[in-house]
């Protein structure tokens, strides 16, 4: 008898009170004006935080129950199922009456007060659960997890705060002192929220702690200044905050720094530990709201009174003349000085002189090029291509740190060197990203067609599929961390679909082949293309990144067939239905933290690298590299098939 998915999994309290509080928030969701795409991160937070073994979808436990049955197995309609299936029922049946409540009849106990105190209080808490929840987890992906935590609970109330530190920035910035106690009201309630859900957590096995508070001196200093940032980000926002900018700017500082940046969970924690919820309780814990309260303060001072050149110190870039050259070196020395102050490393390397160089050659030129995008784009571009070339490349990409980094050193490190190689390696990090921005005006016109080479030309290949396919596979040897590794990959494609809606995987070349009349022979120049992209990667993986290229893993035929099938059907609807370059570079985030990624490209290119033709042969590679192609062109079949 095959094997069966167990629908039977825990049928307490605890397990419908989780259900229903995903359901809860899934309908809310869906009937917010956002898009498809914020829906769906919303729903990737929300399962981080909120474990359901079938996320709360009564659908799939009738259909795994169904699917158990027949297959040979029982008919399981124990204590578990029914919970699986009545608590999202039940709280949908419910949703009106808990939406109108929320919407409708607890704002109006604060109306007479201060209108903003009830959205606050809800938002707050569903921030709050869903945080204690994902911080507490050891994922990779958990720190994303809890920035998009923030975006889903802007997403579900759009009017609150969601943080005293934002509250009390925007209040500073205003200068309406002659209402001081709206914020304070705000705080308060904002506060309140915390502690709701460090109760109701308490009931489905969510304890609610928080990071300890920064210690006097460099590291409240770090914390100062990460909440300084995210409150000046909020408040270059204006009106409404811009929630995918906000959970981005999130991550990035909760990854750079263990704090939660926000007073409400830190006292609304320490209540909840007084009154027996949450581990949070340690008097020390509450000192921590005054750092990022000191730097709202502060924010909202300075915000908006800065000139064009010392926002070039601080990282934003306003004036055109020679002065920001200086001012971001100023900036960079600064920084340096602090990082050394604080304990943190303040350096760059040179693991060889030639291909240090080059990988930060091409890391530049490829971020010039999504510079040229835009938007958020190019802060999760950097991110990605970071994670790839960072370590080969022994720097960041950026001259004026480097600089930065060696008076700092000089002033309060180890003093100042003037050894050769030092000196050598100082000024090939100098030299080499402003290479990398010469060859960036090359990348853009060879992606705009504006420049090909004679052959590609003639033989009617794309140079767009061709950087695609050598960028992804890069990613995929160069980068190890998973997390990394999808971001990475994420924003390849986006800035390849930017430029140009290239194919850049055969599954997706299949799809086409049979879903939009791509002839047989532009479907073998698109998988020659990329697999050229791919064997280039190959060789510059093994040269300049110490990685490989192509293999597969050790599974079964079967497993590969339906694996890889399963991949190039949803890669091809991805293609045809995501909503714009990012919702599918998301789409392939999910399909490859699901499935793995069955790049027949980088399959053919590994095999061709290594000489081993005997892999061709293997049945798990032949199943790997044809079952893609297989659902590529069931995806483009399918829907005609249905009368769609």
């Amino acid at each position: 008898m095959s094997s069966s998915v167990s629908s039977d999994g825990a049928g307490d309290l605890s397990a419908g009170l989780t259900d229903a509080l995903l359901t809860l928030i899934v309908i809310m969701t869906w009937k917010s004006s956002t898009s498809g795409l914020d829906k769906g991160l919303v729903y990737f937070a929300s399962l981080s935080a909120l474990a359901s073994q079938f996320g709360a979808n009564a659908s799939i436990v009738l259909g795994v129950v169904l699917a158990n049955a027949a297959t040979g197995g029982s008919l399981d309609l124990g204590m578990g199922t029914i919970v699986a299936v009545g608590a999202p029922l039940a709280t949908a049946a419910l949703s009106p009456v808990l939406l109108n409540l929320m919407s409708e009849v607890l704002p109006k106990l604060t109306d007479g007060i201060n209108k903003a105190m009830m959205p606050e209080l809800l938002g707050t808490f569903f921030f709050g659960l869903l945080y204690f929840s994902i911080s507490s987890s050891d994922d990779a992906l958990a720190p994303l997890a809890v920035g998009v935590a923030l975006l889903t609970a802007h997403t579900l109330v759009p009017t609150a705060d969601l943080n005293p530190t934002v509250t009390i920035a925007k209040w500073v910035k205003a200068k309406k002192f002659v209402d001081w106690f709206d914020p304070i009201l705000i705080v308060l309630s904002q506060t309140v929220g915390v502690l709701l859900a460090a109760i109701v957590g308490s009931f489905v096995g969510i304890s609610a702690a928080v990071p300890e508070a920064s210690s006097l001196g460099s590291s409240a200093a770090l914390e100062a200044i990460f909440a300084f940032v995210l409150s000046v980000l909020y408040l270059s926002f204006g009106g409404k905050a811009n929630t995918t900018v906000a959970a981005l700017g999130y991550f990035a500082s909760i990854s750079s720094f263990d704090s939660s940046f926000n007073p409400a969970l830190h006292l609304g924690t320490v209540v909840g530990g007084m009154i027996g919820f949450g581990g949070g309780g340690s008097l020390a814990v509450t000192t921590a709201p005054l750092v990022p309260l000191a730097a709202a303060v502060i924010a909202g001072i300075v915000y908006g009174t800065t000139d064009a050149n010392v926002n070039e110190a601080i990282g934003a870039s306003t004036s055109s003349n020679l002065a920001k050259i200086f001012f971001q070196i100023a900036g960079s020395v600064a920084g340096g000085l602090f990082a050394l102050w604080a304990g943190l490393a303040a350096e760059f390397s040179s693991p060889g002189l030639l291909t240090s160089p080059v990988a930060e050659i091409l890391l530049v030129a490829v971020l010039m090029r999504v510079y040229g995008i835009g938007g958020e784009s190019a802060g999760l571009a950097y991110f990605a291509l970071l994670a790839i070339f960072s370590v080969a490349a022994g720097s960041i990409g950026n001259p004026a740190t480097v600089l930065g980094v060696y008076v700092a050193n000089g002033l309060l490190g180890s003093g100042f060197d003037f050894d050769a190689d030092e000196l050598i390696a100082m000024l090939l990090h100098v030299i080499a990203p402003m290479v990398g921005g010469l060859c960036s005006a090359m990348l853009s016109r060879m992606l705009t067609r504006e420049l090909c080479f004679d052959l590609y030309n003639k033989a009617g290949l794309s140079v767009t599929e061709f950087v695609g396919s050598f960028l992804i596979v890069l990613s995929a040897s160069g980068v190890s961390d998973d997390l990394a590794y999808s971001v990475a990959v994420m924003l390849v494609i986006h800035m390849i679909f930017s430029s140009d809606r290239a194919d850049l995987f055969p599954a997706i070349s299949a799809y086409r082949l049979f879903g939009e009349g791509v002839d047989v022979l532009g479907f073998v120049k698109k998988l020659l293309v990329l697999t050229l992209g791919a064997l280039a990667a190959g060789a510059v993986s093994a040269w300049l990144l110490g990685g490989t290229i192509g293999g597969v893993d050790d599974e079964s035929v079967s497993s590969a067939a339906l694996h890889g099938t399963l991949w190039g059907l949803t890669l091809g609807w991805l293609y045809k239905y995501a909503p714009g370059d990012l919702g599918f570079a998301v789409g392939f985030f999910a399909l490859a933290t699901t499935f793995g990624a069955y790049n027949g490209a980088s399959l053919l290119g590994g095999a061709i690298l290594s000489a081993d033709v005997s892999s061709l042969t293997s049945p798990v590679w032949i199943a790997s590299f044809l079952a893609p192609l297989f659902g590529g062109v069931v995806s483009a079949c399918l829907p005609a098939l249905l009368g769609k």
